[in-house]
């Protein structure tokens, strides 16, 4: 039975035919489908490096380019391209199984020909100079490029020259130059798949590795390659990297599992097909896909739509975390009527501040909330002398009993001028007790968690107490790098155990290897924490996409940095990038108002995004950089990143308060600017007037 593999390149090219050329690829589809496949024409060219390669006539001026088989029945459609494009595509390539890994991989034998300048005394030596040949060979790298990358002498030149490899040995690059050895690269393009003696003559055998299913889809199946096409834009659904498909169809985990991964690399599809493989193999179960806006939670039920369509979105329930405890506490019949918001509590604690200020308390309203939140909530305490027990590792400032005594106080105060009314994280541990003394049935039997770095430890008390323990109960996702509020947890310390189930991801899909290298940069090698008391880091961290370098640029006055920001976003429209791949992010609400009058009194479409929204706007989209968290844009444009903005003064304790504190709100502003810049899938701009971030690199 003919098989037809479908190469994620010609996806790319059938999203951008025309309807009526789309109709006769299809038409090419089903005459494989019908077994009539012979009657394609399918016909050699005379220039063709591979001598495999045919084309098949699409019409008059389309061509698909296709690798025929010498054994075997399956065929893979390469490219769909103009006949003059086709002329110029066969003489470049050829197709190779890989001997390591087992990988079909498409070689652009041209580039790999193509050499930087030899390093020279006045430059560097060779960036892999360190690197022994066997050990590229050993982890897949094909001898074609040997002489290439022996002569790269800077990560400029890397970044130049990389994309001429098959994007498993990019990745393996870039793992060895971040200190890892041979077994860790290997597991982490492959995904973990068993390895064995490789037959590179045998097409069909390469096609059925899931190191070939990150570019290839291969299927027999006619409502397989249905869906797949049907929404061509959406390669994610069909085209994941081993290492994803690995976590997320794994048959089953033990217990918790955890998955950690810079921006863009995917963690949030790895969730979604997470639900999609437990919503088909788990019938009848309870399944919850939670996060931590309402915005990410829209954005969450759209892609499960996408993913699965009505079934799948109907199968998987999603929701905030607040939403979830407000849900339950209803349920129990133990719904507040209302609910203190976050800045009405600020205000009662500069209320009791001050009045304590007059007898002997000497602490501010934002470190009695913080201490309230952090020690007080996220322990669960309940009395004084718990309190005094209690452990305040990573809170910085040293108190004595007294000391604790006193902010007991100022707690109690706070409870009687709030009057009963609770915060949103009070509504959660009083979900979590009515669970776990039995008042509320366990509501789900899996739980996937995106954007785990943000949630509060009574938010991650509730969501352990809504699933039993189990097999497949927790699927956590996040990325402590990305984490802008102000919750640090240790999983293990809240019952949810993770070891020997966590999973790294180290390719970002989502954004060019050079706005990747930036905001990298931004992080200053900080440190930062996996959730579970070790260190996450950014090493063999890699895009396979390019583009062009981030543009940076100050200005002397406000003025000047809107008109010029009005220009850029015009010169994105005038290129072809529609105004809803178009993002303005400003740290502060004000920044974001004059940007959005700017743009508008400009003529420009746009839209100020506040709250959450259902779908997405088709004009210019202009938010704070805490209102883009889960988004993403072909081009984003982040205004006002001057060194009076960033950090902000008022979200970073003095260091002479409390110094911890200090560095923990500055990597905290470290991350939120991180986390801006990650958006953009393209181009990124950032500007600012008077001096620049200190955060933003300077060479």
């Amino acid at each position: 039975m003919p098989t037809l593999a479908v190469a994620k390149d010609a996806m790319r090219d059938y999203a951008k035919l025309t309807k009526p050329i789309r109709d006769k690829v299809d038409a090419i589809f089903a005459k494989f489908r019908t077994h009539t496949y012979a009657g394609l024409h399918l016909e050699k060219l005379s220039n063709a490096r591979d001598p495999r390669l045919r084309t098949v006539r699409v019409d008059d001026f389309w061509r698909g380019l296709v690798l025929a088989p010498e054994s075997g029945d399956t065929y893979v459609l390469t490219r769909i391209v103009t006949h003059d494009e086709a002329d110029r595509w066969a003489p470049r390539h050829e197709f190779k199984v890989n001997a390591t890994h087992g990988a079909l991989e498409i070689i652009d034998v041209v580039s790999a020909e193509q050499l930087p300048p030899a390093p020279t005394a006045a430059t560097s030596p060779g960036l892999l100079s360190s690197i022994a040949d066997g050990t590229l060979r050993a982890v897949g790298i094909d001898d074609i490029y040997l002489p290439m990358l022996r002569l790269i002498s800077s990560e400029e030149q890397l970044l130049s020259y990389l994309p001429a490899l098959p994007e498993l040995q990019q990745q393996a690059v870039s793992l060895l130059l971040a200190g890892l050895d041979v077994d860790t690269v290997l597991d982490q393009i492959t995904g973990g798949a068993p390895r064995g003696d490789v037959d590179v003559t045998d097409i069909d055998a390469a096609l059925s590795r899931p190191t070939s299913a990150s570019n290839f889809l291969v299927s027999a199946e006619d409502a397989s390659l249905r869906e797949a096409l049907e929404k061509p834009f959406d390669l994610w659904r069909t085209f994941l990297h081993p290492q994803q498909r690995s976590v997320a169809y794994r048959a089953s985990y033990s217990g918790p599992a955890r998955v950690t991964g810079g921006a863009g690399t995917g963690k949030t599809v790895l969730a979604i097909h997470r639900a999609k493989h437990l919503a088909d193999t788990r019938p009848g179960a309870a399944i919850l896909l939670t996060t931590f806006t309402t915005t990410l939670a829209e954005e969450l039920r759209s892609a499960l739509h996408v993913l699965g369509g009505a079934h799948l979105a109907d199968r998987v329930q999603v929701s905030t975390v607040d939403a979830l405890a407000h849900g339950l506490a209803r349920q129990a019949g133990q719904g507040p009527e209302g609910v203190l918001l976050d800045r009405d509590e600020m205000k009662l604690w500069a209320n009791v501040a001050q009045r304590r200020r007059a007898g002997q308390g000497r602490f501010g309203p934002e470190f009695l909330r913080d201490e309230w939140r952090q020690i007080i909530l996220g322990q669960d305490i309940t009395d004084l002398s718990a309190y005094l027990d209690a452990s305040r590792f990573g809170r910085g400032v040293r108190l004595t009993r007294s000391d604790r005594e006193v902010v007991w106080q100022a707690v109690e105060e706070f409870e009687r001028l709030k009057a009963g009314v609770p915060t949103m994280l009070q509504v959660a541990v009083r979900v979590t007790r009515l669970l776990e003394n039995g008042s509320i049935d366990t509501p789900y039997t899996h739980i996937i968690v995106d954007e785990a770095q943000d949630l509060h430890p009574a938010q991650w008390r509730l969501l352990r107490a809504a699933v039993p323990p189990g097999p497949d109960d927790l699927f956590i996702v996040g990325d402590s790098h990305q984490r802008i509020y102000d919750n640090r947890v240790t999983l293990s310390t809240l019952g949810v155990e993770i070891r020997g189930r966590s999973h790294r991801l180290t390719v970002s899909y989502r954004t060019t290897a050079e706005i990747l290298r930036l905001s990298t940069r931004l992080l200053d090698q900080q440190s930062y924490d996996n959730f579970d008391g070790g260190l996450d880091p950014l090493a063999g961290y890699y895009s396979p996409l390019r583009g062009p370098r981030p543009d940076l640029d100050g200005f002397p006055d406000r003025d000047s940095e809107l008109r010029e920001l009005v220009t850029a976003v015009g010169l994105w429209l005038e290129s072809g990038v529609q105004a809803r791949e178009i993002a303005v992010l400003s740290r502060t609400k004000r920044q974001a108002e004059e940007a959005a009058a700017a743009l508008a009194g400009s003529g420009l479409s746009t839209v100020r995004l506040k709250g959450a929204v259902r779908g997405r706007s088709e004009a210019i989209q202009v938010m704070t950089m805490h209102r883009a968290k889960g988004l993403e844009f072909r081009c984003i444009a982040v205004h006002g990143a001057g060194a009076d903005v960033i950090p902000l003064a008022a979200a970073v304790t003095p260091a002479r308060i409390d110094a911890s504190r200090h560095r923990q709100d500055q990597m905290r502003e470290r991350s939120l600017l991180f986390v801006a810049c990650t958006r953009a899938r393209d181009a990124l701009r950032i500007s600012w007037t008077g001096l620049p971030s200190p955060f933003l690199p300077t060479g």
